[in-house]
């Protein structure tokens, strides 16, 4: 190749493609290279030019080398595609090598790149050669040859999958003659099976008659040469027409070397990463080394991932703890090229600090230079930490040594001389001029000890043996001290030469076992006598240990397997056992420290006993749980008690009683729950207190000193207190309290228990007063009944002065005096009517009938009717205008809301006297007024507002003023149903009713009462000045009453009618029965012997249907608006009625 070489080099890495430029100096013509990193870029590096080669990189970030490979195929089938990658796995380079890729070139091996692009750029020339062979082959036959059997890549020629043809190349590849070859498949000189474990006869059929379809591009295969050894190659098929039929040219490039070369790569790369060492490759430039390869074991040790830590500097670990001098001669000796190793602190990406051991080994290339570095690194942290713990044992022991007393001999048997340290001599109490011999030595020993050291010491000279012995030993001032001996015999060829040990002074370690015996056995007496079972847990081994005391309190013996923490907590009741488990988890996890827990435990014999577990965990020096003592406490006997006394508390606070206990000077030392609940004082507030804290002041003085008396005298009291609570309400006790004695008879406490009666007192209360409710509704009854009878006789009587008077008038026309005194008398029959309607209203026996009624015109006549009942000493102010307005309501129950309200007023300021004013006002109420009752309108009202200057009422009765039979008078002045009626009344007419007072001041009601629009109120009709109309028909006139039927057949026969009257309504019946067409209308009394009026018309009726009827009465339980109603074709006249009244009636039946 004269031309210079244009190569385009896929490579996301700068320095990589510096390196691979680097490598390409070897090649002996000039080298154009050009980088690109993307997808983009390399489309339009192969639009530019037609490349000789390319290089690409196996990882790419943002670019496949799958689809690099597809698009450098598309744009130039011949040109050379060889992989430069890092390491590389088995699998993947023969994916990569199916794939057709022509070599892979290992970036830590680039020394082969120039050799093996120069072959591929000759493979790729053979190539052109072949397909320009192939293209001249029709006209040069001969060319074709010589190509044919010159190239030295193997070539065949297939037909239909058989070989018709092949080079020498290939024969001598394969090592058969060309006749051996002729006439087979292709797979027959294979192995059974393809590296990919498929059949060799299989696929070499399936390519080769594909490629006999379309030429198939470059792929990998195993030959087998005939002595079996395996040929590996890069197998390019292409058709060829020749005449009629179309061959197959195969191309075998032995690649063989190349794949030897990729699995020793293979295993190498494997071997390192199974080691434990860490290995990196830095690639050495004289400054940061930066690291371009590390195996697995490195980044376990680092913590680090692959693309974390290449391109960092080769002692980036280091750097943080290393000296400048460290790192300095580090380089230096790097710089040199030569191998190094040293031991420098580390840190971990976690930060966590180790020793680490590093070997720095150069690599050099195959011209002599540096290139790179191996630094194999090895984690020697525990080896490190061990040295200094040696160290420091060492330190520790001489330490020890001066702290604890010990000091070393050594006896010389060959020279029988005796050598003591100076601790040992001031152990002896000697001076340094002291040379002891094996007799003084055993001198300060007393006996029976000194026989039984020189005894020791014969021992171990005799046998290879040693001794370790504690004695008595008296010092050369006289003092006797506890030391401890130990020693060892040394031997050579055969025979004790010497004797060496160690003395320790352990006299205050003798004085402290002594004292800690001493506390164990006091310990293990106060253990028994307190019933206490103690035990500890080994957490490193595991096992619980029992002390006797645990055994013999639950009466297990040692046999029983006690020895985990589990069998001990399995004694537990299941109910209490998961509690107990979870906290001795908490204490064994380090989350507690010591734990306080009762419980109950099964003992042999199978009974449970109440215990109190306590335990406390234990850490060594380090901080770590080592062990966990314990005790249980038996606190059976206690428990139980405490178990009767919570009982007791229980029905005690359970009680309804009220139960307290005082001192015998009556402090209170006890209050249960229910006396707090009833009293509310707590229990704190009471103790200490004399219970006369619930003293009322409204029982005598007397009552609290007989009480006094009889518990002081050691006698029981029983009886009743009228008692105040904390919030000053009153409450009934019924108490029983009684002393309690102590041994010597002496009082040394009261005890009460006193239950609350006041619903029983109110229920009492209450049943007298519903008592006396009931005999006044009794009384009321009565009066109602003989009301009724009074209004029925005094409405005759009142009908017949009516009617005679109606009579007086026609026939005093003319004479105005006498009319006009026939007209008084006529307003005194109202006047008497209105009364008994009062009468009525107040025995609850009238019937409600709501009109549109002026209230100032009911007010006004109810004012003057009370002028004549209240006493003269009461002034009467009124101001009531007629002509505000109109309400829906009943004249006689409005009335007797203003004589109900005014009574009120004038008996509570009494014969003292006082001012009653009575006013009627206009106003505007919102909806939502305060007070207004449900169904309430609001809007236009008119107001009526009764005030006195009287007593006023209390503040706690005015919110029962209006409760039916509420009253504050003295027994027998009062029902309580006034202001209750009132009420009822107000509400019934939509209205509203509020009351204002201050004690001493007076009483306000305001009652309001909703507008209507109708503006004109029903007014009875001239009485007098109508003209009756006259009239021909046949009446039938039936009443017992003789002044009434009287005066009716005169005022009806003046008037033309044809009467016919009957004072027995038995009779009047008769009569119709026989002669049913002899009369048009019947005007029957209702109250009548024998047959009643409604009975007198149901008879008639019997007969001739349509009999129009008239009912008067004066005053009827039975007859009602509605059942009159209910009769058809009838009205109903109340007595007194007019004249004229009873004339329109009859005429409006009669026509109708």
């Amino acid at each position: 190749m004269s031309k210079a070489l244009d190569i385009l080099h896929i490579e996301d890495s700068e320095d990589d493609f510096l390196l691979v430029r680097r490598a390409l100096r070897e090649l002996e013509f000039e080298v154009e290279a050009k980088r690109v990193d993307s997808f983009i870029a390399l489309k339009q590096a192969l639009a530019e030019r037609d490349w000789d080669l390319i290089l690409c990189d196996h990882h790419i970030p943002g670019l496949r080398m799958e689809d690099a490979f597809a698009l450098a195929l598309e744009n130039n089938p011949m040109r050379p595609f060889i992989l430069v990658t890092g390491a590389i796995g088995d699998e993947a380079t023969a994916d990569i090598m199916r794939l057709g890729v022509n070599d892979i070139v290992l970036k830590e091996n680039l020394k082969r790149l120039p050799s093996v692009i120069l072959r591929n750029m000759r493979e790729a020339d053979i190539r052109q050669e072949i397909r320009v062979a192939q293209k001249s082959l029709r006209e040069s036959q001969l060319r074709y040859q010589t190509l044919w059997e010159n190239s030295t890549t193997g070539y065949m020629l297939t037909s239909k999958g058989i070989i018709v043809d092949c080079n020498q190349t290939l024969c001598d590849q394969w090592g058969y003659a060309k006749e051996e070859i002729v006439g087979k498949t292709p797979g027959e000189f294979s192995p059974s099976l393809q590296p990919n474990s498929k059949s060799s006869l299989e696929q070499a059929r399936r390519l080769y008659d594909d490629a006999a379809a379309a030429s198939q591009p470059t792929f990998r295969w195993v030959h087998q040469h005939r002595d079996g050894t395996p040929i590996h190659y890069s197998v390019t098929l292409n058709r060829l027409r020749l005449g009629e039929r179309w061959l197959v040219v195969g191309g075998l490039l032995d690649i063989s070397e190349q794949v030897a070369t990729q699995e020793t790569l293979a295993l190498q790369d494997r071997a390192l990463q199974c080691t434990n060492n860490g290995v990196v490759i830095c690639r050495y430039d004289g400054k940061a080394n930066p690291i371009t390869w590390a195996n697995a074991a490195f980044l376990r040790m680092s913590g680090y991932t692959m693309e974390e830590i290449l391109g960092q500097d080769s002692l980036f670990l280091q750097i943080e703890d290393a000296s400048e001098k460290d790192i300095r001669e580090i380089h230096e000796t790097m710089a040199r090229g030569r191998s190094t190793t040293t031991t420098l602190k580390s840190h971990r990406k976690s930060g966590h600090v180790f020793w680490n051991e590093l070997r720095f080994d150069p690599v050099y290339s195959e011209n002599g230079n540096l290139t790179h570095y191996i630094v194999i690194q090895r984690d020697i942290t525990e080896q490190v930490q061990a040295e200094e713990m040696v160290r420091r044992s060492e330190a520790v022991m001489h330490a020890a040594g001066e702290i604890a007393r010990i000091g070393g001999w050594e006896i010389d048997l060959v020279n029988n001389k005796i050598s003591w340290t100076d601790i040992t001599r001031q152990i002896h109490g000697v001076d340094e001029d002291f040379q002891p011999t094996l007799e003084t030595a055993l001198s300060f020993f007393p006996q029976p000890y000194r026989s039984q050291v020189a005894k020791h010491v014969e021992n171990a000279a005799k046998s290879d043996s040693s001794y370790d012995f504690e004695a008595p030993l008296i010092t050369a001032q006289g003092t006797l001290i506890w030391v401890r001996a130990i020693g060892k015999s040394i031997f050579e060829e055969g025979r004790c030469v010497r004797l060496q040990g160690a003395i320790q002074d352990i006299t205050e370690r003798k004085a402290i076992e002594h004292a800690v015996e001493q506390s164990r056995q006091r310990l293990a007496m106060a253990i028994e006598l307190g019933n206490l079972g103690v035990w500890d847990y080994d957490i490193k081994e595991k096992r619980l240990i029992l002390e006797d005391s645990w055994y013999k309190l639950f009466g297990y013996s040692r046999n029983d397997p006690f020895d985990q923490l589990d069998n001990m907590l399995d004694l537990i009741p299941e109910d209490e056992r998961g509690h107990l488990k979870f906290v001795f988890r908490r204490l064994l996890n380090g989350q507690d420290e010591n734990l306080t827990e009762e419980c109950f435990i099964r003992c042999q014999d199978g009974s449970f006993r109440r215990a109190l577990v306590r335990a406390q965990a234990l850490r060594d020096n380090e901080g770590h749980l080592s062990q966990i003592v314990g005790n249980v406490w038996d606190i059976d006997e206690r428990w139980r008690a405490e178990e009767r006394l919570r009982l007791f508390q229980r029905l005690n606070n359970q009680s309804p009683s009220c139960v307290v206990v005082t001192d015998p000077k009556g402090n209170i030392e006890y209050v249960n729950d229910t006396f707090c609940r009833i009293t509310g004082y707590t229990r704190e507030e009471a103790l200490g207190h004399n219970p006369r804290i619930l003293k009322s002041d409204r029982m005598s003085k007397d009552h609290y000193r007989k009480l006094w008396d009889t518990i002081s005298h050691g006698r029981e009291w029983q009886g009743e207190f009228l008692n105040k609570k904390k919030n000053g309400e009153y409450y009934w006790e019924r108490a029983t309290i009684f002393p309690i004695k102590g041994r010597n008879g002496t009082i040394t406490h009261f005890a009460a228990a006193k239950e609350d009666i006041t619903e029983l007192k109110e229920n009492e209360a209450k049943r007298e007063e519903l008592n006396k409710q009931v005999l006044q509704l009794q009384r009321m009854e009565t009066i109602g009944t003989l009301a009724g009878g009074i209004a029925h006789d005094f409405n005759n009587l009142l009908g017949a002065i009516r009617g005679w008077t109606e009579l007086a008038q026609r026939h005093a026309n003319g004479n105005d005096d006498a009319l006009e005194d026939l007209r008084h008398v006529l307003v005194a029959t109202k006047r008497a009517r209105a009364l008994v309607e009062q009468i009525l209203t107040f025995s609850r026996e009238s019937i409600g009938n709501m009109i549109p009624i002026d209230p100032a015109l009911v007010a006004n006549e109810a004012m003057n009717m009370l002028r004549s009942i209240i006493p003269s000493t009461i002034i009467i102010k009124k101001n009531i205008p007629e002509g505000l307005g109109m309400i829906k309501a009943d004249p006689s129950q409005f009335h007797q809301v203003i004589f109900n309200l005014c009574t009120n007023a004038a008996q509570a300021m009494g014969d003292a006297g006082g001012e009653l004013e009575v006013t009627l006002s206009k106003c505007i109420l919102p909806k939502t007024a305060p007070d207004a009752p449900t169904g309430f309108p609001g809007g236009n009202c008119l107001c009526l507002k009764v005030s006195d200057t009287g007593p006023g009422i209390p503040k706690e009765h005015l919110s029962r003023i209006f409760e039916p039979f509420f009253t504050t008078k003295p027994v027998g002045e009062g029902t309580g149903l006034g202001l209750s009626v009132v009420h009822g009344i107000v509400t019934s007419h939509s209205g509203q009713v509020t009351v204002e007072s201050t004690s001493g001041k007076g009483a306000t009601f305001l009652l309001n009462f909703p507008c209507i629009q109708d503006n004109t109120a029903e007014t009875a009709a001239p009485e007098v000045e109508e003209k009756p109309r006259s009239g021909s028909e046949r009446i039938l006139l039936v009443d017992d009453e003789k002044e009434i039927i009287n005066v009716m057949q005169r005022h009806l026969t003046f008037l033309g009618y044809d009467v016919t009257i009957f004072s027995d309504s038995t009779e009047a019946a008769e009569a119709v029965m026989r002669q049913p067409t002899s009369f048009d209308i019947v005007v029957t009394d209702q109250v009548m012997p024998n047959v009643t009026g409604l009975e007198l018309v149901e008879r008639i009726r019997r007969v001739k249907k349509d009999m129009p009827a008239v009912i008067m009465t004066g005053f009827s339980r039975t007859v009602s608006p509605e059942r009159i109603e209910a009769l058809g074709r009838a009205s109903l006249i109340m007595k007194p009625y007019s004249l004229t009244d009873l004339t329109k009636t009859i005429r409006a039946l009669l026509e109708s």
